[in-house]
């Protein structure tokens, strides 16, 4: 009895342990804008399961989430919202435990695009960082290992 007593305790242990599920929902245009408001420094990164460069940088965003708890990493996806069962299980398997929201679409792409830079064109992957509301880094493309770091490292 002490023994099944002992392993229910670790278990219960293992299992507020483990990393927290990833808050995931769908996200419209308007609210996308407000985000880089919601927290001190927020990364937020665009990205679809179908995009190879995106799921290449999904353990460089991961990483940094986890050694950074001050900074609030969000994904965005672009996949299309019938997929949405798609992305869930996508976000899963890839262990993406920060917060992950997938686009409604039907709103005005592209002021949603000019709020958060005037001079991204939609391509993915795209990743914003923002420190107290105001954009202080834009990259279009693949992030690389350090980059994330070394833009919030620096002074503003």
């Amino acid at each position: 009895m002490q023994h099944q007593a002992r392993c229910l305790i670790l278990l219960l242990i293992l299992f507020a342990c483990r990393p927290a599920a990833p808050d995931f929902r769908t996200i419209g245009d308007s609210e996308i804008r407000q985000l880089p408001q919601m927290h001190p420094t927020v990364i937020l990164n665009f990205w679809a399961t179908w995009c190879e460069p995106c799921v290449a940088e999904i353990p460089l965003l991961t990483a940094y989430q986890n050694q950074h708890p001050h900074a609030t990493v969000i994904g965005i996806s672009m996949d299309e919202r019938k997929d949405e069962a798609k992305v869930r299980e996508f976000v899963k398997q890839h262990k993406m435990h920060y917060q992950v929201y997938l686009r409604k679409g039907g709103e005005d792409f592209e002021a949603m695009v000019n709020a958060i830079d005037p001079n991204w064109i939609g391509g993915l992957p795209a990743t914003f960082v923002y420190r107290d509301g105001k954009r202080i880094f834009s990259k279009m493309g693949q992030l690389k290992t350090g980059e994330l770091e070394r833009v919030l490292e620096s002074p503003s």
